[in-house]
């Protein structure tokens, strides 16, 4: 073994990823169609950002640290480790506020593409310019020493290095434990989703102060070496038991949709408009092109003061509408109605940036007509946020909530040939607070015993529910409305879960007893699609392990129903 650990050949091993991983990458950003290099470039990019930490520490240890070139070599070095460290954060914001964002064209975000396009590229194209200066300089035997190392170090330097390294691990473990056991704030709803990049994030910060801690006391190097790896391994699990979720979700969507499900979309429309398989590395760092859409925003459907209700007086509701460039009778929407409401603990948040905004996009391309809509928030003393408008708020229980969303789809039907929406075909979908009301507000409208709330127009065909609070307790409301499995029958509209097993504001048996109920009432078209390690409103990086999975089975249940 030792015969082929030499700096040649790592080093050649590093280069031959780089350039793979360039190659890969581009034919990724140019493609407009899945096909096998997508998942090659991924695999490869994967491989060298583990692969980097071998080398780096394989080089920076046999420099000879005497020679000038050879300390120009090791700090080039660290900045490697940190640019790839500041690149994952590029690539995970710019992702993430390009597709919460309006932005329609390059140019409305060209910054955001930047981050993307310029933390992937910018690292591996650095990486690559380094491993060329290293091969050729290999030959140069004033750089390396091959010795064992010793190293003297004062005591103060050393109690600042384990200092150092240690709150380092801290925030790992942290991090781990988010993963591990959920978390019920902010916090739980992005690191299992973004654990991925920052498992390499926490590995390359731990190697720029870990090198030279411990080399003199075996011991400690190696307790720091294991507990470096288990942190990066729990962070990497999300990511790794990708297939896990996979392989459950097609079991769960046949037993529901039928075994012969696939067969009722054509090949054409798959090959075309769907995603091609469940989950491809490069589109989590990359980001999913979804171009073919118009948005128009604030359009106002309800005015309180106009309002029978006194206790309407104040509000003003409006929606942002997504719909495809052209219309056309190839795109697989074909004009049927996606209604998307936001969650917020019946309290808090709005449309557009709280809604997943890239899910709007993406099936505007589609052919879907999107509506991201705004209803009354129980906040009786009517004091906005940052997140949540004024204009939203007041002394509003859960009948109130639906009876605006009632509004809207009497909106909707007087304007409906304005957008091209098909109301014989219409979805209901929305998140934690939000996935409670879709339940209720499809179930209603299907129930036919609330006609006086909604438009007699609406055909609901599906309920696609994230996480649902389904959870409140019965004063808030009518029961059926506050609790709606009470409403299930056999002849329910199919319904498609998103759950989290992590989840720990909505517990996932609370799906479950979605699910359940359906059963019992001799109703199969239910499926739940759980994902391991998964927490609350962990579909907000569009491009995750867990959200796009999801899609993958979300646009084939909307065919399939439409």
């Amino acid at each position: 073994m030792k015969k082929y650990l030499n700096v040649k050949n790592i080093t050649l091993i590093s280069l031959c990823f780089h350039v793979i991983s360039i190659a890969l990458g581009l034919i990724y950003a140019i493609s407009t169609r899945y096909n096998i290099s997508w998942d090659i470039g991924g695999f490869a990019y994967i491989f060298l950002l583990f692969y980097n930490f071998f080398y780096f520490y394989y080089i920076s240890h046999n420099l000879n640290k005497k020679n000038r070139s050879a300390k120009i070599i090791n700090a080039l070095l660290y900045l490697y480790l940190l640019i790839q460290s500041v690149s994952m954060p590029m690539m995970m914001f710019g992702n993430f506020f390009l597709s919460s964002s309006y932005s329609t064209t390059f140019s409305d975000a060209y910054q955001l593409y930047f981050l993307i396009y310029g933390g992937f590229f910018g690292s591996l194209t650095y990486g690559l310019l380094l491993n060329a200066y290293i091969f050729k300089q290999i030959e140069v035997n004033e750089l390396w020493d091959f010795s064992p190392k010793t190293y003297h170090k004062t005591l103060r330097r050393k109690i600042i290095d384990v200092i150092v390294l240690c709150i380092v691990l801290g925030f790992g473990f942290y991090l781990a434990s988010i993963v591990l056991f959920g978390y019920r704030a902010f916090l739980g709803m992005v690191i299992p989703e973004l654990a991925l990049g920052f498992s390499f994030m926490f590995f390359a910060a731990t190697a720029i102060v870990f090198k030279d801690v411990g080399q003199k006391n075996r011991k400690i190097y190696h307790v720091f070496t294991l507990i470096t790896l288990i942190i990066s391994v729990i962070l990497f699990m999300p990511y790794a038991l990708t297939p896990v979720a996979i392989r459950d979700a097609e079991k769960n969507f046949s037993e529901a949709f039928g075994e012969d499900w696939r067969n009722k979309i054509p090949t054409d429309v798959e090959n075309k408009y769907f995603l091609k398989t469940q989950f491809s590395t490069l589109q989590y760092f990359l980001g999913v092109k979804s171009n073919n859409y118009i948005v128009e925003k604030d359009v106002l459907y309800f005015d309180g003061s106009k309002s029978p209700y006194e206790v309407d007086e104040n509000i003003t509701l409006y929606f942002d509408v997504y719909y495809p460039k052209e219309y056309s009778e190839d795109l697989p929407g074909q004009g049927s109605v996606l209604i998307r409401i936001h969650g917020g603990s019946w309290r808090s948040y709005d449309k557009g940036l709280s809604n997943m905004m890239q899910m709007n996009k993406y099936f505007a391309s589609q052919g879907y007509i999107v509506f991201d809509i705004q209803y009354g928030l129980h906040r009786p003393n009517r004091q906005g946020d940052i997140f949540t408008p004024v204009n939203v708020l007041g002394n509003f229980n859960i009948d109130d909530m639906i009876r605006h969303i009632g509004e809207f789809t009497k909106y909707l039907a007087a304007h409906a040939d304005q957008y091209n929406a098909n109301l014989n075909s219409v979805f209901i979908s929305g998140g934690s607070a939000g996935g409670h009301l879709a339940c209720a507000t499809a179930l209603a409208i299907d129930s036919g015993r609330y006609r006086y709330l909604f438009s007699p127009k609406i055909k609901v065909k599906g309920i696609i529910p994230f996480y649902p609070g389904n959870v409140l307790p019965y004063e808030w409301g009518t029961p059926e409305l506050v609790r709606p499995e009470l409403m299930i029958t056999a002849e329910s509209p199919p319904s498609l879960v998103f759950q989290g097993y992590q989840d720990a504001l909505v517990h996932w048996t609370v799906s479950q007893r979605w699910k359940d109920t359906y059963t019992a009432a001799g109703n199969q078209e239910c499926a739940i699609i759980y994902f391991p390690l998964c927490g609350h409103a962990n579909d907000l990086y569009f491009n995750s392990h867990f959200n796009l999975v999801f899609v993958y089975y979300m646009e084939r249940f909307m065919y399939i129903y439409h």
